[in-house]
């Protein structure tokens, strides 16, 4: 084998392996200081929360950040027709288990709900079936940030309304994400899938996970960056540019319109990308045992394939996969 492929077999591998580090550690590091971790569930300023002993009715529109530190059960966010918005959670057995209660505050127009009070020990029948939902008008809103460990999220958003920053952080739970309309969405995940569809985001999506499969349904945006381990990734939608970093991942991507850039570093896994017709694209695969192939009429130089008048640029890496970029409805 040529010095060159050992070498690049080399390199990508300890990419893998720092990109696994990197990403594990993150996201379960974030939530220990963010307050959420696997022990015990700690944060700032206790005591000027309000216990949530019932369902919470908050009538201030100015309101237009909203956090929640989950640990285990369900969290579910929906828009509704009310002017107010409303939480409530539900789980067994709350008049024995008092201090297990949500507390919730309003501070700077600003909404942050917090699992419990402080503690140092949660208990697991708790953590297992403690579920929130939270129903919000249909306006503005600058942020959303959603973090839990063990608990699956559900973000049911509105077409009617706009959110400037969507972000939704998870350890060993799911994401799902659905009918958002914003600037931004951040979606972190260890151990769990992500679902995402029908959503338009005006400039970025970004995705970093680790062990989950990856589905994009009907996804539009301008930028989508993804970092992933170990996921089987299916994506279908309009974007302009696509970032893709994964190791040990088949990529499947389905483009109403051709992007304009793709850039996708691969160590192990095929990467199939089906594409209308178009005005042209160059790909260019650099690959120790990969190779590059379409059913467009395209010619061939090497590693690389031209379309038509090479418009849209394309770059993959891998060091063993294949590649393929073939024509809508006809493979």
């Amino acid at each position: 084998m040529k010095k060159r492929a050992i070498f690049k077999i080399i390199i990508f591998s300890v990419i893998g392996i720092v990109l696994i580090g990197v990403l594990i550690y993150g996201l379960t590091n974030k939530k220990v200081r963010s307050g959420l971790s696997l022990g015990g569930f700690f944060y700032a300023n206790a005591s000027e929360y309000k216990v949530a002993e019932e369902k919470v009715q908050l009538s201030d529109l100015t309101i237009d950040e909203i956090e929640v530190n989950w640990i285990g059960g369900n969290v579910l966010i929906k828009y509704s027709e009310d002017a107010t918005i409303s939480f409530k959670e539900t789980f067994d057995n709350k008049d024995e288990n008092s201090n297990y209660l949500m507390r919730y505050l309003v501070k700077n127009n600003k909404l942050t709900i917090q699992f419990c009070k402080p503690k140092w020990y949660i208990k697991k029948k708790i953590r297992d079936c403690k579920n929130l939902e939270i129903y919000l008008p249909k306006k503005s809103y600058h942020e959303i940030d959603v973090s839990s460990v063990s608990a699956d999220i559900d973000y049911q958003g509105s077409k009617d309304n706009n959110c400037t920053y969507v972000k939704l952080e998870s350890v060993s739970g799911n994401i799902v994400c659905k009918q958002a309309t914003t600037e931004n969405i951040k979606v972190e995940n260890v151990s769990g899938n992500i679902y995402i569809a029908d959503v338009k985001s005006n400039k970025e999506i970004e995705i970093d996970s680790v062990s989950g499969a990856l589905n994009f349904e009907k996804v539009e945006t301008n930028q989508l960056e993804v970092d992933t381990v170990s996921s089987k990734i299916n994506i279908s939608g309009k974007i302009n540019h696509i970032e893709l970093d994964s190791v040990s991942s088949d990529v499947d991507l389905m483009m109403y319109e051709a992007p304009e850039t793709i850039h996708c570093d691969t160590v192990s896994g095929m990467v199939r990308l089906i594409l209308p017709e178009n005005e042209g694209f160059s790909a260019v695969l650099d690959s120790v045992s990969g190779n590059i192939s379409s059913n467009f009429e395209v010619t061939y130089t090497k590693k690389q394939i031209v379309y038509k008048n090479a418009h849209f640029i394309y770059k993959f890496n891998s060091v063993s996969g294949d590649v393929s970029i073939n024509k809508q409805n006809d493979n």
